[in-house]
C-alpha cells in the first residue's frame, strides 16, 4: 500500500498517524450529471488517502489537490420532508444566533459561504421574513434563477475571498457544508474573522458530517474526494479556537447525530488563547481513529459487496439515494455496474442520467416499482422511515434496508 506521511495534525496541532489509514481511488466529483453510461465510467478520478489524527480525531485526506467545482454540480436534499424540517431548526438557530450579537430591534444581516442554488437562504428568509435585513450568499456553482429568492437575498456566482467586509457587515455567517470541502480549514476560518474584524461582533455557524458518527456507523461511503477534512466535536472546537474565535459551542446531535453543528463568537475586544494540542486533561472517549478507520477500510467493500451479491439473487436490487453516500457506495461495492439495477433519486433532473464511476443509471421512485424491485437499500441510514414509508405508500412490496453496520 502507499504510505502517504503525516506529521502535524491541520487542526489541533498533535502529531498524527504515520500513514495512511484508507487508501482508495474514487471519481473526483459525484454530485454532477452524466448523459451517457460509458462518459461517466470514464469520468475523473483522483485518490483519497485518509490520516486520522489520534488525539483530537480529525481525518483528512492527504493528497487532496482540489476540486474543480462549477454550475454542473447538481445538489439538493430539500426533496426530502425530513431534510425540510432540519432546515427550520438551522434556520431558528440562525436567527437566535444572530440575535446574541446585536440590539433585537435591528435587522439581522447575515452571510452564508457555500450556497449552492439557494435553498437554504431562501428558506430562511421565507422562514423569519420579519427579522431578517439583507441575506447574501458566495457559491462558484449557484445557477441564477434556478431557486426564487427574496427580494432581500442574494446570491454570488464566486468563491468568497478574504474581503467579506467590502460588501457589508453581517451579524452571522453561515457555513453548512463547506468545511470538509476545505484542505487548511484553520487558515480558512481565520480568514473570514480577519475580513470583518472591523465588525463589534459577530457570530459563526459551522453545519459539517460528524465523523465520529460516521465510524461508530461504519459509513465509508461519507468519505469522498470531496470531503478532504472530516470533523467530530474536539477536531471544530480545535480548528475554531485555532482560528481566533471564543464561546464555542458544539451540538454534535443534529439530524439524529450525522452532523455537527458548531457556533462561535468573534469579539474584538476579546482575545482568544488558543489551547496548545489539547495539552492538560484532555481525553478522548473512543479508540484512536486511526485504527476505527483503518479496520472499517479493510471490511466495509468486501463485506457490502458479498451481501448485496446475496440480496440480488432474491430479484432486482436499487439503492436509494444518488447524491454523494449513494454515488460513493455504488462505486466501492458494485464497481462494474452489474449487481445494483437502478439508484433511486427524488430530484427529477437526474432521472436518465448516470453516476460518474460504475455508471449507474438514476431512477425514479416509479421506475422501481416497474422493475419489480424486491431490495432497497437507503444510502443514508437517516432516511430509511422515509424511504420505507415512501415504498408502502406507492405499493413497492421490497425489503427496505439500511447499509450499517449491516443491512438490516
Amino acid at each position: 500500500m502507499t504510505r502517504f506521511m503525516g506529521s502535524r495534525c491541520p487542526v489541533c496541532g498533535a502529531a498524527a498517524a504515520a500513514e495512511a489509514a484508507f487508501v482508495a481511488d474514487v471519481p473526483v466529483l459525484l454530485n454532477v450529471l452524466v448523459d451517457d453510461r460509458e462518459r461517466a465510467r470514464a469520468a475523473p478520478r483522483a485518490r483519497i488517502a485518509l490520516i486520522a489524527c489520534t488525539h483530537c480525531g480529525f481525518i483528512w485526506n492527504a493528497s487532496f489537490d482540489g476540486v474543480p467545482y462549477d454550475d454542473s454540480y447538481l445538489l439538493d436534499p430539500t426533496r426530502s420532508a425530513r431534510y425540510r424540517s432540519h432546515l427550520d431548526a438551522i434556520s431558528d438557530r440562525v436567527v437566535s444566533l444572530a440575535q446574541t450579537t446585536q440590539d433585537r430591534a435591528s435587522p439581522l444581516d447575515v452571510v452564508e459561504i457555500g450556497s449552492g442554488q439557494g435553498h437554504f437562504v431562501a428558506h430562511l428568509a421565507h422562514r423569519h421574513p420579519s427579522l431578517l435585513g439583507k441575506v447574501l450568499g458566495f457559491d462558484p456553482a449557484y445557477r441564477h434563477g434556478e431557486v426564487e429568492l427574496p427580494p432581500n437575498a442574494e446570491i454570488l456566482p464566486v468563491e468568497v475571498s478574504g474581503s467579506i467586509g467590502t460588501y457589508f457587515e453581517p451579524h452571522v455567517v453561515v457555513l453548512r457544508h463547506v468545511i470538509e470541502h476545505v484542505a487548511d480549514p484553520v487558515s480558512f476560518l481565520a480568514s473570514i474573522r480577519e475580513s470583518l474584524g472591523k465588525v463589534a461582533r459577530f457570530a459563526i455557524l459551522l453545519e459539517t458530517p460528524n465523523v465520529d458518527r460516521t465510524l461508530d456507523a461504519e459509513l465509508l461511503h461519507d468519505f469522498c474526494f470531496e470531503h478532504c477534512s472530516m470533523f467530530g466535536p474536539d477536531a471544530i472546537r480545535a480548528c475554531l479556537e485555532r482560528a481566533g474565535f471564543g464561546s464555542i459551542d458544539v451540538d454534535p446531535n443534529a439530524f439524529d447525530g450525522e452532523y455537527l453543528i458548531a457556533t462561535a463568537i468573534h469579539d474584538p475586544d476579546v482575545r482568544v488563547e488558543p489551547t496548545a494540542a489539547f495539552g492538560g486533561g484532555f481525553r478522548r472517549t473512543h479508540a484512536p481513529d486511526f485504527e476505527r478507520l483503518e479496520a472499517l477500510g479493510r471490511r466495509f467493500v468486501r463485506n457490502h459487496s458479498a451481501r448485496i451479491e446475496s440480496r440480488r439473487a432474491v430479484g432486482p436490487l436499487v439503492l436509494w439515494g444518488g447524491a454523494g453516500k449513494g454515488a460513493l457506495f455504488a462505486w466501492l461495492v458494485d464497481p462494474d455496474g452489474v449487481s445494483i439495477t437502478g439508484v433511486v433519486d427524488l430530484l427529477e433532473g437526474k432521472h436518465g442520467h448516470f453516476l460518474p464511476g460504475a455508471g449507474h443509471r438514476v431512477i425514479s421512485p416509479e421506475e422501481a416499482l416497474a422493475l419489480g424491485a424486491r431490495t432497497v437499500i437507503v444510502s443514508n441510514p437517516t432516511y430509511v422511515d422515509e424511504v420505507r414509508d415512501r415504498c408502502t405508500a406507492m405499493g413497492l412490496v421490497a425489503e427496505v434496508l439500511t447499509i450499517a453496520p449491516t443491512f438490516d
